[in-house]
């Protein structure tokens, strides 16, 4: 709760101003070209994460994003979509659960940024966003997919292994013939941990090297969503690694006096 609070001063004020543009949007989104209205959200998440959560992200691998991704990284906390909108300048929508439609603010803005909301206990519902992100993907080269293939966040509370991938969504690569992109992410579970008091929040973010379509148009689902897994397990040791020697410095007295 404590942490909570001491948010709450620099949060409440920046989603006040934001929520009638928010809600402009999100009655009139044939108004507002999606990349405009991604970048309202983008420099909101900016500017929460350096004035409210005092996050700062290390990205690894920035060169290998393609123009036109569908990028598929493990899930540790529920703060993960925000910083991969932290990250990239180009359009992200993302898959989502249904229920987090009903989320102050949240909801409205992922609605906003295009993104698919899904009931994951309906087939029909499942086959139903296959086809409607398969379809904007075509329509809007510049925009990019992020799915969350473990479906929730790692029961792993202590190691944050990476569980089974749901494999149906890589439906949607085989349909558009895009870049499927690993990647790996660590640092997230601190955030807004309440037994995890930090004066920075250190997130490494690695993007792997991207499997091309041609490298798996000719594999089912489950042998694409087994190799986009085992990249991603292969480098989560290395990504740890960076993690607690980038977290040592963003926290040393000497960063935190110059920042």
């Amino acid at each position: 709760m404590l942490k909570y609070l001491r948010m709450f001063p620099t949060f409440v004020p920046k989603a006040l101003k934001l929520m009638p543009t928010v809600n402009r949007h999100f009655k009139h989104l044939e108004k507002y070209p999606v990349q405009t209205r991604y970048k309202i959200y983008r420099d909101f998440v900016n500017s929460l994460m350096k004035h409210t959560f005092h996050v700062v992200v290390k990205v690894f691998n920035i060169e290998n994003a393609p123009k036109q991704g569908m990028y598929v990284p493990n899930h540790i906390a529920a703060i993960d979509p925000v910083m991969l909108i932290s990250v990239f300048e180009n359009h992200f929508f993302f898959v989502g659960k249904k229920e987090a439609q009903k989320y102050p603010l949240v909801g409205k803005v992922m609605h906003n940024i295009n993104s698919i909301f899904l009931d994951r206990k309906s087939l029909r519902d499942g086959v139903k966003m296959i086809n409607q992100a398969s379809l904007f993907l075509k329509e809007n080269t510049n925009s990019n997919l992020v799915i969350f293939p473990e479906g929730s966040r790692t029961k792993d509370r202590v190691n944050f292994t990476i569980d089974d991938f749901h494999s149906g969504c890589f439906k949607i690569a085989l349909n558009t013939h895009i870049d499927i992109v690993p990647v790996c992410m660590f640092g997230t579970q601190n955030i807004l941990n309440q037994k995890v008091h930090k004066k920075n929040y250190c997130v490494i973010i690695k993007i792997l090297k991207p499997i091309k379509y041609e490298q798996y148009k000719n594999l089912t689902t489950e042998q694409i969503g087994t190799i986009a897994r085992e990249i991603i397990v292969s480098n989560m040791d290395d990504v740890k690694k960076e993690y607690e020697k980038w977290d040592n410095f963003y926290n040393s007295t000497n960063y935190i006096k110059q920042r």
